[in-house]
């Protein structure tokens, strides 16, 4: 019987500018917010709700759980949303004797109201206590990753720095989410030889890592990445389908 897992990555560097009101970077989150986490909850508990059988694995690394939860990020996501209303409104008066233009503008409008009553109504303001939610009811897991999303490969020269890393991410995860972490995502799916002895020692049971990282293991895998494999310690791994990793990181 053949099985399909999907595995979703959830990070953004860490933006948060309180010394002014207006700060560029800060967008990434909230386009971010608008474009992809809102939607995605949106879609999750919809087929919730129409008791289709689904699961899926999501990561959620520190800075973004942090970033999520943070009351000024918040309330500027709002005022981000209220801009775009504004400025949306103003374009279907200006257009309304453009009926493309018009069209477009109009989508725009209801987009950006409906992202603004999902997260004031529907999720409270809480994206992260949504996911957890969804979590609770067995729809989704989610796993850990790093404190600071730092690359274990290149911290390797010095082991603390790993062990650090991994710790403080699982001890995030458990403030946040009530519970320990089963799986963890490396940033960038970097894997050096050891690692796994860390992530055990973290409680971690399964980790992901990129294509080559099953391919080209020893002993080879029979199926490539296409077969889950163990460490010697009893750690899972599992690897990323190039095909489909490549249609989303591709820049083509």
């Amino acid at each position: 019987m053949a099985c399909i897992a999907i595995v979703l990555h959830g990070h953004l560097p860490f933006v948060r500018h309180p010394e002014q009101p207006f700060y560029w970077e800060e967008h990434w989150l909230f386009e971010a917010i608008a474009g992809c986490y809102l939607p995605l909850l949106n879609a999750l508990n919809r087929l919730k709700s129409e008791n289709v059988p689904y699961r899926i694995t999501l990561s959620l690394t520190p800075p973004l759980i942090y970033m999520l939860q943070d009351t000024l990020l918040r309330l500027r996501f709002e005022g981000y949303l209220e801009q775009r209303i504004e400025l949306a409104c103003r374009e279907c008066r200006r257009t309304r004797y453009l009926p493309a233009l018009y069209k477009l503008a109009k989508h725009y409008e209801e987009v950006f109201s409906r992202c603004l009553h999902d997260f004031t109504q529907t999720y409270c303001r809480d994206v992260i206590g949504a996911f957890s939610a969804l979590q609770r009811s067995g729809h989704v897991e989610i796993m850990a990753s790093c404190a600071t999303h730092g690359f274990l490969p290149y911290l390797q020269i010095n082991p603390t720095s790993v062990c650090a890393q991994v710790k403080l991410g699982v001890e995030v995860y458990r403030r946040t989410f009530g519970c320990s972490p089963r799986g963890f995502w490396l940033p960038e799916c970097g894997y050096n030889s050891g690692m796994e002895k860390t992530l055990a020692d973290a409680g971690i049971d399964y980790f992901i890592v990129d294509t080559h990282g099953i391919a080209h293991a020893s002993p080879r895998a029979r199926y490539g990445p296409y077969q889950n494999v163990r460490c010697a310690n009893g750690v899972g791994v599992f690897g990323r389908d190039p095909e489909s990793s490549h249609q989303v990181w591709s820049a083509q």
